[in-house]
């Protein structure tokens, strides 16, 4: 079982460099400047909180919650989840699950109607992720960082 926490100051450079090595695949295609862009979320440059799944003292998988209000300007009552990544050792073992559990759960306690994740068009198996845990495609993909992007949406 994975223990789910707020990442320490001290451990903002080891989870950005984890999420570029998690997401590094879809990054291939990526404008240059997309693996700071990563880096940038990872360490809040853009606000929101940054929750770790840990097992044994390492760290697992990470994510970036933003609460309804930073996440969209235009819609008050969204939430969102930013650069959602697990290490490869780790995958399919339920840590991305927790972790989107976990931001459900303080989405909800922040008033959030709605829970909303930007995935990569060539990521498929972050898009399985996605459709196993409710998630569902919303709107036409869009590109950002030189990628097909789509938005992903849970109602709370």
């Amino acid at each position: 079982m994975f223990a789910i926490r707020h990442a320490l100051l001290e451990e903002y450079d080891t989870v950005a460099e984890l999420a570029c090595e998690a997401v590094e695949p879809c990054l291939v295609e990526a404008e240059l400047g997309a693996r700071d862009a990563v880096r940038a979320t990872v360490r809040l440059r853009a606000g929101g909180e940054l929750i770790i799944a840990t097992i044994d003292s390492e760290i697992a998988a990470s994510v970036v919650y933003v609460p309804p209000g930073e996440a969209d300007a235009e819609d008050p009552s969204l939430a969102a989840l930013r650069v959602l990544a697990t290490r490869a050792a780790f995958r399919r073992r339920g840590a991305a699950r927790q972790l989107t559990r976990a931001c459900t759960t303080l989405a909800r306690a922040d008033g959030a109607s709605r829970l909303a994740i930007v995935i990569p068009e060539d990521a498929p198996g972050a898009q399985a992720f996605c459709a196993a845990a409710g998630l569902t495609p919303a709107g036409d993909p869009v590109t950002r960082l030189g990628l097909a992007c789509r938005t992903w949406r849970l109602a709370l």
